[in-house]
């Protein structure tokens, strides 16, 4: 059994394509997935009262209730906090901090390293944090269109925090999926259409990757 912690970044992709119950299918198998209470108000409490997004928010609340998600209901903590202005720290334009993540997306990475045994996100600020920093700086420069300056203790700090922490995309969910045969698809061509419509939906994953995925698996 593995204990995963949820971003609101993967449940939005997967629910907006009709995927949440890949998560039932591993449930089964005995995994646990474990959202924050912030991550729970973000794509149920706030959306279910809105006509656009409402009824995805009701199939969200639907996983909650069965028990697929678990929230955690638990405050921001110290360790967060600390974490958070360290990183946010990290990349300077102009001498002046960039904000990277918020203090709750600070805790799911956190909690996924305190409780859980990976950490289960779409977007891609965060993935960058826990898997390619360097990656970040580049990021910034071509968003920014200026030079970034690393503040290498900060940024050594930070790290420390997030050290081997596995990280899971709703693309690498879906692919576990089709490879254990635990989805009912034709072939690899509509396994890389769903694919591509992840990432459509707010998945960082580049279209190599799919290429690639839909070639080994």
């Amino acid at each position: 059994m593995s204990v995963f912690v949820v971003d609101s970044s993967t449940i939005i992709s997967m629910a907006l394509n009709c995927l949440l119950n890949i998560f039932d299918k591993f449930h089964e198998r005995g995994h646990r997935f474990i959202i924050p209470k912030w991550v729970y108000d973000e794509v149920v409490e706030r959306p279910i009262k809105s006509e656009r997004f409402g009824f995805e928010a009701y199939r969200i609340k639907q996983k909650v209730d069965k028990g697929i998600f678990e929230i955690y209901s638990g405050r921001i903590s110290d360790e967060a906090r600390i974490f958070s202005k360290y990183i946010n720290n990290s990349f300077l334009a102009d001498h002046h901090p960039i904000k990277i993540i918020h203090p709750a997306d600070a805790e799911g990475i956190i909690l996924a390293r305190r409780i859980g045994d990976g950490l289960i996100v779409d977007e891609r600020n965060m993935r960058l944090v826990v898997e390619n920093p360097m990656g970040m700086k580049s990021l910034l420069e071509h968003k920014l269109h200026r030079k970034i300056k690393v503040n290498e203790k900060n940024l050594e700090n930070a790290l420390s925090y997030v050290k081997d922490l596995p990280v899971l995309r709703s693309v690498d969910l879906v692919s576990i999926a089709w490879e254990e045969k635990l989805m009912d698809l034709d072939g690899k061509d509509e396994l890389e259409k769903i694919l591509y419509s992840l990432k459509f939906s707010g998945c960082a994953v580049s279209f190599n990757d799919i290429r690639e995925y839909s070639r080994v698996v």
